[in-house]
């Protein structure tokens, strides 16, 4: 069953304050959330369904979309969201006080907003005419996510505003060969484990990763790995190791090696570039 997370910009939640999108909407684990609290969210949602209407104000559409933002960038999977405009917003503009938001202003700030989110593609936008028609989009993402695996994202980092920062990249030269490659045997000793233990991992023979530890059929997968080791930029050897084996409150309080052996690498990097750039947790 597919998580659908209702929200919406106003200070309040319950009661009229969040519409019910769909009635006997089936096939969906719903819960609904002030925007607020977005980041006290237990798991990542599939959907965010974000509800604006004539109380929407800009900054707190502003404040709602920095919060989807850093969720879509740390979850696991295809995360999408969706802006719900309630369609008699347009009509009696006249009426509407000055610090409140209009229809078109709306729009326009949530299309400026695209461009921050790791994958715009999944973010969309709906006018509330109908419960049929907010049904097919919810179904039609439904059916998106059935068919996404992120097998691109699992096997291979997503770009960090941190790789045109020199001294942050040259904090983890050392993990590279002569080549030019990273190298699992420098990789490993980093992250105190053993070369064998790093191709259990990765899922790679060991003999294999041994005699080529450099290879190039491994870079995407130890990418991830040289993100993380990024954060030595600020932490030292002993603290970085401890950080590894201790659990983590924005992981879950799961441990970041832990999460990194067990493939789920990509919100582990994600976590170090918001360490290293003092984004929100």
């Amino acid at each position: 069953m597919k998580t659908l997370l209702i929200t919406t910009p106003q200070a309040k939640i319950g009661g009229k304050a969040v519409r019910q999108p769909v009635p006997k909407l089936r096939g969906w684990q719903i819960e609904a959330r002030p925007s607020s609290s977005l980041g006290q969210t237990a798991t990542i949602p599939d959907v965010t369904l974000v509800q604006l209407d004539n109380e929407t104000r800009p900054a707190d559409l502003q404040a709602t979309i920095r919060e989807l933002v850093h969720i879509q960038a740390r979850a696991l999977k295809r995360s999408y969201v969706l802006f719900s405009v309630k369609e008699n917003m347009s009509a009696g503009l006249r009426g509407v006080r000055p610090n409140k938001f209009n229809f078109r202003a709306m729009i326009t700030q949530v299309n400026y907003g695209l461009r921050a989110f790791p994958y715009p593609d999944c973010v969309g936008l709906t006018i509330d005419r109908a419960a049929s028609d907010l049904e097919v989009q919810l179904d039609h993402i439904r059916a998106k996510l059935d068919l996404t695996t992120r097998s691109v994202d699992v096997n291979h980092p997503r770009p960090s505003p941190l790789d045109q920062v020199k001294a942050i990249v040259n904090a983890t030269g050392d993990l590279r060969a002569a080549s030019g490659n990273l190298s699992a045997e420098a990789v490993a000793p980093v992250f105190g484990v053993t070369v064998s233990q790093l191709a259990d991992w990765l899922g790679r023979s060991r003999q294999a990763l041994n005699k080529t530890p450099d290879a190039d059929s491994v870079q995407n997968e130890l990418g991830f790995f040289e993100r993380v080791a990024r954060l030595r930029a600020v932490v030292p050897k002993d603290g970085f190791l401890k950080w590894l084996r201790m659990p983590n409150s924005q992981l879950d309080d799961k441990k970041p090696l832990e999460l990194l052996a067990g493939g789920e690498r990509q919100v582990v990097a994600d976590l170090v570039d918001d360490m290293l750039t003092g984004a929100p947790a």
